[in-house]
């Protein structure tokens, strides 16, 4: 895997303001769980446990227990996927960024997460996931699906909701005309 670091991410022209990036996040305990989960649901396993949207080369908007703006140094030693989407207009990719970022400061939704692992009961866990979904709140794949709708109002069909994991959302990607993945660990 090619490892890139950190200090050439603005030079390498691999991520744009509004891209969506992918991380396994191994370190994190709820990284680890969403990954067990969509696992379980998929019944394949998950590469990604983590979906945020780049808001320059180096910085991103992340969903954790509260929506951040951070610097990607935060991620070195991570495996990264970037989707970008050359056809985007800067307006686009403007609009990506500026409704993103209207969620700073929001909680994350630990019973929709929560909901999201009930879609592996057969029969009632599609209904039970979304009785737990509260609209106010957001995961990290759900926020990256309702934002990127703005731009994109067929971003996960067939999904009805955002109720998404990251893996959905790359499985997806892999599957669209014109999305071009990077993959890289960041030194």
């Amino acid at each position: 895997m090619e490892e890139l670091h950190y200090e050439d991410l603005a030079s390498s022209g691999m991520i744009h303001p509004g891209d969506i990036i992918l991380s396994a996040f191994p370190g994190s305990a709820l990284a680890k769980a969403i990954l067990a989960g969509q696992s379980l649901i998929s019944q394949a396993p998950a590469n990604w446990g983590h979906a945020m949207r780049a808001s320059s080369p180096t910085t991103v908007i992340s969903q954790e227990w509260k929506v951040v703006e951070r610097s990607l140094k935060a991620w070195r030693g991570q495996r990264l996927r970037v989707w970008h989407n050359p056809a985007y207009t800067p307006a686009q990719r403007e609009r990506l960024v500026t409704e993103t970022r209207l969620a700073l400061g929001r909680s994350y939704d630990l019973l929709g997460l929560i909901g999201q692992g009930l879609r592996a009961v057969p029969v009632v866990g599609q209904w039970l996931g979304e009785a737990l979904e509260l609209p106010w709140l957001t995961y990290c794949s759900e926020l990256v699906c309702f934002t990127e709708r703005k731009v994109n109002p067929q971003f996960m069909e067939p999904y009805p909701t955002c109720q998404v994991s990251p893996q959905e959302i790359d499985d997806w990607l892999s599957m669209q005309d014109g999305w071009e993945p990077a993959t890289f660990k960041l030194a």
